[in-house]
């Protein structure tokens, strides 16, 4: 996150917070699993499959956040392969 993103992020929620929440994302890696991800940080809002199930292709988003509007928030997402691992994570504001 870079130092305009981290500001306006603390701004919004308070230094703290948001520090404790970015920590948070930041223990998420390449690698882990499922179950991992939802031990550190709950639940996901959504969870969007990709590809065609039962294929190597095949995968899912768990998405840890949201806007109404669809912009200005900052996206939180883990991508998972068909085996259930974290292979590509976003974290940024949209």
């Amino acid at each position: 996150m870079n130092a305009y993103k981290s500001e306006l992020l603390m701004m919004t929620i308070g230094r703290e917070t948001a520090e404790k929440i970015d920590a948070v994302f930041r223990s998420v890696r390449i690698g882990d699993s499922r179950g991992e991800v939802i031990a550190l940080l709950g639940e996901p809002l959504f969870v969007h499959s990709v590809g065609l199930e039962g294929t190597e292709t095949w995968g899912e988003w768990l998405r840890y956040s949201w806007s109404p509007s669809s912009e200005n928030y900052l996206v939180r997402q883990f991508m998972l392969d068909s085996e259930g691992r974290v292979v590509k994570m976003l974290r940024t504001v949209y």
